[in-house]
C-alpha cells in the first residue's frame, strides 16, 4: 500500500474519503480510490482537507499555525528592537558630537579667559603709573591755581 509523503496516511483513504477540488472548479466531487488529482491545487486542498478530518493531523496542524503566528510576532518584535537600537545609535551619536562641540568650546574659552586675564593684568600694572600721573596732574593744576590766586591777591593789594 502506498502512503502520502505529506501525511503519513495511504493514499487511497484520502482519495477515497476526501472532497477534491480543482483549480477552476467551484464545486466538489467525491473521488475514488482509481481516479488520481488533476492538479497540484487539488491534491493540496486534499491534504488539507485531510488535516482537518484526522484528528491527529488537525492537532499537528493548530500547534504549526500557532508557531507561524509565534514566529511572525517575534520577527515584528525583533524589528521594532532594531529600529529602537538605531534610535538609540543615532541619539547617542548625536549626544557624543554635542559633547564634542562643547568640549571644543570650553577649551576655546579657557584660552579666551587666560588671554583677558594677562590682558587684565598688564592693565593692573599701568594702572598705578596712570593714577600717579594723575595726581601729579591735579597737584599742579592745584599749585597753579593757588599761584594765581596768590599773584591776583598780591596784584590787588
Amino acid at each position: 500500500m502506498e502512503e502520502s509523503y505529506t501525511t503519513g496516511l495511504p493514499t487511497s483513504y484520502l482519495a477515497g474519503s476526501v472532497l477534491a477540488v480543482t483549480a477552476g472548479e467551484k464545486s466538489t466531487t467525491k473521488q475514488d480510490a482509481s481516479e488520481k488529482p488533476s492538479s497540484s491545487s487539488s491534491v493540496m486542498s486534499t491534504v488539507a482537507l485531510a488535516r482537518d478530518i484526522d484528528p491527529p493531523l488537525k492537532d499537528l496542524n493548530e500547534k504549526k499555525q500557532n508557531f507561524k503566528r509565534n514566529v511572525v510576532s517575534l520577527v515584528a518584535e525583533l524589528r521594532d528592537i532594531r529600529n529602537h537600537l538605531a534610535s538609540h545609535e543615532q541619539s547617542y551619536a548625536k549626544e557624543t558630537l554635542t559633547r564634542k562641540e562643547a568640549e571644543t568650546k570650553a577649551k576655546s574659552m579657557e584660552f579666551e579667559i587666560g588671554r583677558l586675564q594677562k590682558k587684565l593684568e598688564e592693565r593692573n600694572e599701568h594702572l598705578p603709573i596712570a593714577l600717579r600721573d594723575i595726581k601729579q596732574h591735579d597737584i599742579t593744576q592745584s599749585m597753579c591755581g593757588i599761584l594765581v590766586d596768590w599773584l591776583v591777591k598780591i596784584c590787588i593789594m
